[in-house]
């Protein structure tokens, strides 16, 4: 499996207002969630969503529900994230071997 690390960022300008609103809605739908967004190459946002709720579930399934969740703010806040990264906390620590 090739190893890709995530730089995460505070602020990105590409999500304009919707920044917090995404986060908290993340971290509303799933207590001890840790989101974040990473700028892509091509300019967009990636979610980034550390949960350990995710732990044995299919990454459909989980891409799925952080999508779901951003869905409910509507199609604006789904437009700003282009892509959705969905690991247990235990699994984002394996790329610091």
């Amino acid at each position: 499996m090739a190893r890709v690390k995530i730089d995460v960022s505070s602020k990105l300008d590409v999500l304009g207002p919707w920044d917090e609103p995404i986060k908290k809605a993340v971290r509303d739908a799933m207590p001890g969630a840790k989101p974040s967004f990473t700028m892509l190459p091509m300019g967009r946002a990636a979610l980034v969503v550390l949960w350990p709720g995710f732990k044995g579930r299919d990454v459909t399934e989980r891409q799925e529900q952080v999508h779901d969740t951003v869905a409910e703010l509507g199609d604006d806040a789904l437009d700003r994230v282009t892509m959705i990264v969905a690991l247990t906390p235990e699994e984002a620590r394996r790329g610091d071997d």
